[in-house]
């Protein structure tokens, strides 16, 4: 009796490490099921993009931004894709639509220096999207590093 008490725990041990190992393999499949489930909320990002007219018919409307200042934009199709034209300060931008940048929660149309983002609320409707922010990227030197740092030129743009 006392050799069986003795050769018990080693022998539950390889049934131990096995049932280690199927809990070790449950989270690295829910990782994985994440992981596919965020390559399609960034593929469904386009879609929220509703539809688009082409340039000539795009209407220019405007957003009121939280520091009183207004801006306009207009959202059409071009052969490159999704396109938002952005007005203010006398100033014309024009930003294609960054899928990279895209998410569940927010729409991105950026040239390199200039980004425009919006919510992506699923409205099919950018005119309707608020929460816009208007940003700049430069380049400042930090830590005798230098890196981009955004700007925020307008935030908290809601549609008129």
């Amino acid at each position: 009796m006392k050799l069986l008490k003795l050769c018990l725990p080693f022998m539950l041990l390889p049934v131990l490490a096995a049932c280690s190992q199927e809990q070790a393999a449950a989270p690295a499949e829910t990782e994985s099921a994440a992981a596919t489930s965020a390559v399609e909320t960034s593929d469904a990002a386009p879609a929220s993009l509703g539809k688009l007219a082409a340039e000539k018919d795009a209407d220019w409307r405007s957003f009121q931004c939280s520091d009183g200042n207004t801006l306009d934009a207009r959202y059409y199709m071009e052969n490159n894709g999704a396109v938002a034209e952005v007005r203010f300060d006398n100033e014309t931008l024009k930003l294609n639509h960054d899928t990279e940048a895209s998410n569940a929660d927010t729409i991105t149309f950026g040239n390199g220096t200039y980004t425009w983002r919006v919510d992506n609320q699923g409205s099919n409707d950018l005119y309707a999207e608020g929460n816009g922010f208007l940003t700049r990227t430069e380049k400042q030197e930090v830590a005798s590093e230098m890196i981009d740092v955004d700007d925020i030129i307008m935030r908290n743009c809601m549609p008129l």
